[in-house]
């Protein structure tokens, strides 16, 4: 399954606005299984995803984030790994 996604964070409360954290993220993500045999299968995750600063806020930045997972199915058990990169 391949999905789109986006946060958008505005943050317009007169006491969170000191903060000036207002933000954008838009990303991807794919999921999925795949049967190897019966009662053996593999599941995978990939992400990416690229955030910006947004509105009112003064910090001109953009940071990239990354994620792969696999996970090993058999039967009832799952074990399973990954990393994240957030820059």
């Amino acid at each position: 399954t391949l999905t789109g996604f986006a946060y958008i964070v505005e943050l317009a409360d007169p006491r969170a606005k000191s903060f000036r954290l207002s933000s954008q993220t838009y990303g991807v993500r794919l999921t999925g299984t795949k049967q190897l045999k019966p009662g053996l299968g593999l599941g995978y995750l990939a992400s990416y995803a690229r955030q910006f600063d947004h509105v009112n806020n003064p910090n001109d930045y953009a940071a990239d984030f990354a994620a792969l997972e696999g996970t090993a199915i058999m039967g009832k058990w799952r074990v399973g790994g990954g990393f994240e990169i957030l820059g």
